[in-house]
């Protein structure tokens, strides 16, 4: 019995897998668009978050799940625009998406940046 080569593999997979990520990284960043600023795309997918108010409009809260995976497939580094949103924003259900992705996305340092 040699299981010696297949932990020698099952190792460099892994190595390889995660290489290329610097230590901390959860998610990776996306390219900028040319003429389109990451912080409008941002800005944009934080107003669609209010269309998940009502559970029985199936179109809508497609539109607010959609919003909501694109925000945190941004990872931590959008965490500032969901505080400033979750800070000043009127409507409710922007509200409650914006504190549902910093659930997900949010690090430690967002609990001190909250004061609501």
């Amino acid at each position: 019995m040699r299981p010696l080569p297949s932990i020698l593999l099952i190792s460099s997979l892994l190595l390889f897998a995660c290489g290329d990520r610097e230590e901390g990284q959860v998610f990776t960043n996306h390219p900028e668009k040319p003429g389109v600023t990451v912080q409008s795309e941002v800005d944009a997918e934080i107003k669609e978050l209010a269309k998940g108010k009502d559970p029985d409009d199936a179109k809508a809260s497609a539109a607010y799940d959609l919003a909501r995976l694109r925000l945190e497939r941004r990872g931590s580094t959008i965490e500032m625009s969901l505080i400033d949103a979750l800070r000043t924003g009127d409507d409710w259900g922007v509200r409650l998406g914006c504190i549902e992705v910093l659930q997900s996305v949010g690090t430690r340092q967002c609990l001190s940046l909250i004061h609501i």
